[in-house]
């Protein structure tokens, strides 16, 4: 059973940063702070700021999260984020489709391909051409390589593996992500705060963390 657990388990993965909140600093301006004198009303006030729901949101547009991209294996599924070899840009127009696996496989010129997911238990699937936004009943989308990423590397990625990507409305992600973000007081003195990220993604959890503070 343990070697189950630590064979297919998903790690999850830490990251940190301290912020000081100043009177004279970017972090005010950033987080909104009214001027109040006393230090313990300001670090409170920007504790309670950053695990607000509209701050959390500004961190989900400025990531631009909405799209999580998986690479599926046989027992376990990785999340991509940045390392995608594609990208979407999805207009959801059936709001069933939220949170549903939405897989997607290319033709071998990568000029075309199919998306597949289950609505109402009937699989449905929808042709798109890449670099093309393609009109559908449930969404519109647009699917092209992410530029980000050597276009060799891309191509054999997407032709030696199983992919599929879920839509979440920002809302929802706003509220998973405030369960991520952990504030602790670390000095009234120096009015610092450390502010900790755990999500099963390395990449992911350090930008949140970075976008925060």
């Amino acid at each position: 059973t343990a070697f189950l657990y630590l064979r297919y388990s998903q790690p999850i993965y830490e990251s940190k940063s301290k912020l000081q909140v100043n009177d004279n600093n970017e972090a005010n301006k950033i987080l909104e702070l009214n001027q109040i004198e006393a230090n313990n009303n300001k670090i409170a006030e920007a504790i309670e700021l950053i695990r607000s729901k509209k701050f959390v949101g500004r961190v989900v547009e400025r990531l631009e999260i909405e799209a999580s991209y998986f690479n599926e294996g046989t027992f376990k599924s990785n999340e991509l984020y940045v390392n995608s070899p594609f990208k979407v840009q999805v207009d959801v127009k059936n709001l069933n489709l939220y949170n549903q696996k939405i897989y997607i496989t290319f033709a071998a010129d990568l000029n075309s391909g199919d998306l597949s997911y289950t609505q109402n238990g009937i699989v449905k699937t929808v042709k798109f051409f890449t670099n093309s936004k393609t009109l559908g009943k449930d969404f519109d989308i647009l699917v092209y390589l992410n530029p980000k990423m050597d276009k060799a590397v891309a191509i054999n990625s997407i032709k030696t593996n199983k992919f599929y990507f879920v839509i979440k409305d920002a809302d929802i992600i706003a509220s998973e992500l405030q369960g991520k973000i952990d504030i602790k007081l670390l000095s009234d003195l120096a009015k610092t705060i450390l502010v900790t990220v755990q999500d099963i993604n390395p990449k992911k959890s350090k930008d949140i963390v970075n976008a925060v503070t």
